[in-house]
């Protein structure tokens, strides 16, 4: 009768005793998988041993026959993420499709989400990474900040030259419009101090009013949703700068110097080096400011009707002049492009989340590919 094999210190090699990777109990130290290269002339075994990092020794026995070729790899990782990361080797060695959600690594699954990324849930919602609750956060606080700020002494100055901005796209709407449906245009004003208008004759008025608003919550809903991205921000900062070259063309001195300093700001921002989280993420910062942005541009019926209701600007909003074209009051109005401004906001965020999904370390890596900093 043959003797069982033994190692050199004489104790018998115990036999493979496959586990269920779905059974996994979560208080399991260790897990061994063991797959064998067939059709070879000499098998190949490998087994992977992981180790709690609380384990002082972890020991896994396999009957290995005569001939074969054996590697081990030992990982150690918490105890919480055995049965994951079992069940996705188990399914890469058969060559099966991994269910749902299954990751190789922390983050790595068919979602890219990272750790804490957004995972689907049994009703398929697909939950915000720390990183996307993050920028959904800010975008919070910028829209406060800028609503309680807008016409504050100083605050005023230091948001001039994007004020400018936000009113020529705004504005550029309205003249694209306009011509399109036959409007002779005359005049363009972003003045911040007196408020932007468009002066044009014939023309579809109707048309060439909603343009400008609908037009302000496209780029602005756009900017947002390039946000959760560092190279889709970088592509949004490229498209922006044209837009801060006719503000500074057509500013007078001061204006001009403000614009130059925002342009600067932005140039920083495209060079900065931020630590987050213990990685060293270039251009990373830039998300924020087109972010913020996407804020003040989407939500220009909000400043448009402060200007128009609590400052008194010289020249009228859009709401007022909606109001003069038609029954709904200019208080309606400004409801009614609200309500649409936040279902677009709420568009974007939620393309934020399916389409820019990516851990910091992969979009970090992923700029390097687009003029790297």
């Amino acid at each position: 009768m043959a003797e069982p094999p033994t190692t050199a210190a004489g104790a018998p090699i115990a036999a493979p005793q496959p586990e269920p990777t779905a059974g996994l109990a979560p208080t399991a130290t260790n897990t061994s998988l063991v797959s064998s290269g067939a059709g070879l002339a000499t098998k190949t075994t490998t087994q992977i041993i992981f180790v709690s990092p609380s384990a002082t020794s972890s020991s896994v026995s396999a009957g290995v026959p005569s001939g074969t070729t054996t590697a081990t790899l030992v990982v150690a990782l918490p105890t919480s993420e055995l049965p994951a990361l079992t069940q996705s080797l188990t399914a890469t060695i058969l060559q099966l499709p991994l269910p749902t959600g299954a990751g190789l690594l922390p983050g790595s699954g068919s979602g890219g989400g990272g750790a804490g990324g957004p995972t689907p849930t049994e009703g398929g919602i697909v939950l915000p990474s720390q990183e996307q609750t993050q920028i959904i956060w800010v975008a919070v606080v910028m829209l406060v900040s800028i609503a309680v700020g807008w016409n504050m002494v100083l605050f005023r100055s230091v948001l001039y030259p994007w004020k400018m901005l936000v009113n020529l796209i705004h504005e550029l709407f309205h003249a694209l419009m306009g011509i399109l449906t036959g409007a002779d245009l005359y005049s363009l004003c972003i003045d911040p101090d007196k408020g932007p208008i468009s002066g044009m004759t014939g023309g579809v008025p109707l048309a060439v009013l909603a343009a400008g608003y609908l037009g302000s919550i496209l780029v602005g809903s756009t900017l947002i949703l390039f946000a959760f991205d560092v190279t889709m921000s970088k592509i949004a900062w490229l498209a922006i700068i044209p837009l801060f070259a006719v503000c500074f063309w057509f500013g007078r001195t001061w204006a001009r110097v403000r614009v130059a300093l925002a342009v600067g700001i932005s140039i920083g921002f495209w060079f900065n080096k931020l630590r987050l989280w213990g990685t060293v993420d270039h251009a990373m910062a830039m998300r924020y400011y087109i972010l913020f942005l996407g804020v003040m541009c989407a939500f220009y019926v909000v400043w448009d009707a402060m200007d128009d209701l609590i400052f008194r600007k010289e020249n009228e909003s859009d709401a007022a002049l909606f109001a003069r074209l038609s029954p709904p009051t200019i208080h309606a109005w400004v409801i009614i492009w609200l309500l649409i401004t936040l279902a677009f906001v709420a568009l974007a965020i939620l393309g934020g989340l399916h389409f820019f999904n990516k851990t910091l370390e992969t979009q970090s890596s992923d700029q390097t590919h687009f003029l790297p900093t």
